[in-house]
C-alpha cells in the first residue's frame, strides 16, 4: 500500500518538525520546506497529496505559495491547508482567495491538522475519481 504524501511549508523550525514528526508517524511520506520558493519547488517536483503552508503575518510566502500552486496546472490540484498565527477575517478571506483549501489558525495541533488534511485528501479523491 501507497502511503499517502504530504510537504509541509513552514519557517519555524519548531512546528515543521513537530509536524513532520506527527504526520511520519501517523503513516504519512513527509517532505519539509522552508520558504514558499522551496515548497514549489518540491511540490512540482514530489507531487504530494497535500500540501500545508504556515502563514506568519510578517511573511505573506504562504499566501505567494499558495496562489502559485493554484495556478500552475502541475500543482493546481492538490489540496492546500494555510496555518496562520492571524485568523482574522480579512487573512483568512486573503487565504481563500488565493485558493486556500482550508485554513487553520495557530496554535494549531497536530491532531486537527492531521483530521483536516485527511478530509481535504478524500474530497480531492472523490473529485479525481468520480463514482460510477
Amino acid at each position: 500500500m501507497i502511503k499517502p504524501s504530504i510537504l509541509i511549508v513552514e519557517r519555524g523550525v519548531d512546528e515543521r518538525e513537530l509536524y513532520g514528526e506527527y504526520f511520519a508517524w501517523a503513516g504519512f511520506r513527509v517532505a519539509l520546506a522552508t520558504s514558499g520558493v522551496e515548497g514549489f519547488q518540491k511540490a512540482v517536483r514530489l507531487r504530494p497529496d497535500v500540501i500545508t503552508a504556515g502563514f506568519d503575518p510578517l511573511d505573506v510566502n504562504a499566501i505567494g505559495l499558495c496562489t502559485r500552486l493554484k495556478g500552475d496546472v502541475r500543482t493546481c490540484d492538490i489540496p492546500v491547508v494555510i496555518v496562520t498565527a492571524r485568523a482574522y477575517r480579512d487573512d483568512c478571506d486573503r487565504a481563500r482567495a488565493a485558493g486556500a483549501d482550508a485554513v487553520l489558525p495557530k496554535p494549531c495541533l497536530p491532531k486537527v491538522l492531521l483530521t483536516r488534511t485527511r478530509q481535504l485528501m478524500r474530497r480531492a479523491s472523490q473529485v479525481k475519481s468520480p463514482r460510477v
